[in-house]
């Protein structure tokens, strides 16, 4: 007598905000799988758009990194136990969930996933592209003493975030140029336009990298040796 077929057991991770927020929910739901010896899934369904139902752009730069998980685009949470993160702080409580629970936040705490964080600094190496614009901006960066500045300002225009001013910035790049003697700095930005309007002192580079428009992984890749 054939047994009752069961779906395979599940964690799935519902993909929210953006590049940065995604690796931290990846490494939230991996170590809460491991616990559980079940299987991954990343939920891209947010991230369809008119054109690309499969969400192809943010399966693009997923795959610049080894990471284990399945990927789909269904509607989340189908047969699942719902999990929805109530604030940005860590709950313990998130690494005791069961199978087939579904996760609905953002996770910023390597406190999630510190004890498998040789494994996430290993599958989160970047694939670099094979780019001269950008592995020249690389050599820029590691020929000097190199500051990354990030400015963020489009979705939190939209949405009515306060924004750091001028003001701020040129307070702590003052503080560097003190502390660290010829230092340059890089500006890495989502609107890298208004910065080149802005940031337009001698010992200041906007990196607006044509390849970074498409693939935010492209900037992280180069910021890395500030991390």
């Amino acid at each position: 007598m054939q047994g009752v077929w069961k779906p395979p057991r599940v964690i799935e991770v519902v993909l929210n905000g953006r590049l940065g927020n995604w690796l931290f929910e990846y490494a939230a739901g991996h170590a809460l799988a491991l616990r559980r010896g079940t299987t991954l899934r990343l939920n891209l369904s947010h991230k369809r758009r008119l054109l690309d139902w499969r969400a192809s752009w943010v399966v693009a730069q997923l795959r610049r990194f080894s990471i284990e998980a399945e990927l789909s685009t269904r509607p989340p949470g189908r047969g699942l136990h719902a999990y929805e993160e109530s604030s940005l702080e860590f709950f313990p409580a998130v690494l005791e969930l069961p199978d087939d629970t579904c996760l609905n936040g953002y996770f910023q705490s390597e406190r999630y996933f510190e004890a498998i964080a040789s494994t996430i600094r290993r599958e989160l190496v970047i694939t670099p592209p094979n780019d001269a614009a950008t592995a020249a901006v690389e050599a820029r960066i590691a020929a000097c003493i190199s500051v990354a500045v990030h400015v963020r300002r489009t979705d939190y225009l939209r949405i009515g975030r306060d924004l750091l001013d001028l003001a701020w910035y040129a307070t702590a790049m003052q503080q560097c140029r003190e502390q660290h003697e010829a230092c340059r700095f890089f500006v890495f930005s989502d609107d890298p336009a208004w910065c080149l309007s802005h940031f337009t002192q001698a010992d200041c580079e906007v990196v607006d990298l044509r390849l970074s428009r498409c693939d935010p992984v492209n900037d992280l890749q180069i910021g890395r040796a500030h991390v």
